[in-house]
Protein backbone atom coordinates (compact mmCIF):
# COMPACT_ATOMS: atom_id res chain seq x y z
CA UNK A 1 0.00 0.00 0.00
CA UNK A 2 1.30 3.45 -0.92
CA UNK A 3 1.42 6.06 1.86
CA UNK A 4 -1.28 8.71 1.93
CA UNK A 5 -0.07 12.20 2.86
CA UNK A 6 -2.68 14.12 4.88
CA UNK A 7 -2.31 17.77 5.79
CA UNK A 8 -4.87 19.74 7.82
CA UNK A 9 -5.53 23.44 7.27
CA UNK A 10 -8.04 25.90 8.63
CA UNK A 11 -8.48 27.29 5.12
CA UNK A 12 -7.79 25.66 1.74
CA UNK A 13 -6.12 28.90 0.66
CA UNK A 14 -3.48 28.36 3.38
CA UNK A 15 -2.13 25.27 1.61
CA UNK A 16 1.58 25.40 0.85
CA UNK A 17 2.96 22.31 -0.93
CA UNK A 18 6.38 22.48 0.79
CA UNK A 19 5.67 19.80 3.41
CA UNK A 20 4.03 17.38 1.00
CA UNK A 21 6.88 17.88 -1.47
CA UNK A 22 9.35 17.01 1.29
CA UNK A 23 7.36 13.91 2.24
CA UNK A 24 7.13 12.81 -1.40
CA UNK A 25 10.92 12.97 -1.81
CA UNK A 26 11.08 10.07 0.66
CA UNK A 27 7.84 8.40 -0.47
CA UNK A 28 7.31 9.30 -4.14
CA UNK A 29 4.12 7.32 -4.68
CA UNK A 30 0.73 7.85 -3.13
CA UNK A 31 -2.09 10.33 -2.90
CA UNK A 32 -2.05 13.72 -1.20
CA UNK A 33 -5.03 14.91 0.80
CA UNK A 34 -5.68 18.28 2.40
CA UNK A 35 -8.43 18.51 5.01
CA UNK A 36 -9.66 22.09 5.22
CA UNK A 37 -12.39 23.49 7.44
CA UNK A 38 -13.72 25.66 4.61
CA UNK A 39 -13.79 22.95 1.91
CA UNK A 40 -17.54 22.55 1.50
CA UNK A 41 -17.21 20.32 -1.56
CA UNK A 42 -14.31 18.04 -2.55
CA UNK A 43 -11.97 19.36 -5.23
CA UNK A 44 -8.47 18.80 -6.59
CA UNK A 45 -5.75 21.38 -7.04
CA UNK A 46 -2.21 21.25 -8.46
CA UNK A 47 0.30 23.61 -6.87
CA UNK A 48 4.03 23.52 -7.68
CA UNK A 49 3.62 20.13 -9.38
CA UNK A 50 1.88 18.70 -6.28
CA UNK A 51 -1.60 17.35 -6.97
CA UNK A 52 -3.76 17.25 -3.86
CA UNK A 53 -7.37 16.44 -3.14
CA UNK A 54 -9.16 18.82 -0.78
CA UNK A 55 -12.01 17.73 1.47
CA UNK A 56 -13.86 19.09 4.45
CA UNK A 57 -13.86 17.37 7.82
CA UNK A 58 -17.32 15.87 7.17
CA UNK A 59 -16.08 14.22 3.95
CA UNK A 60 -12.83 12.91 5.41
CA UNK A 61 -14.11 9.54 6.64
CA UNK A 62 -15.90 8.84 3.37
CA UNK A 63 -12.68 9.60 1.50
CA UNK A 64 -10.57 7.25 3.62
CA UNK A 65 -13.04 4.36 3.92
CA UNK A 66 -14.59 3.14 0.67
Amino acid sequence: MEPLAIECKWSASDFDPTNIKSFRRQHPRGDNLVVAADAEKAFTRTCDDVRAGFVGLKELIGTLVP
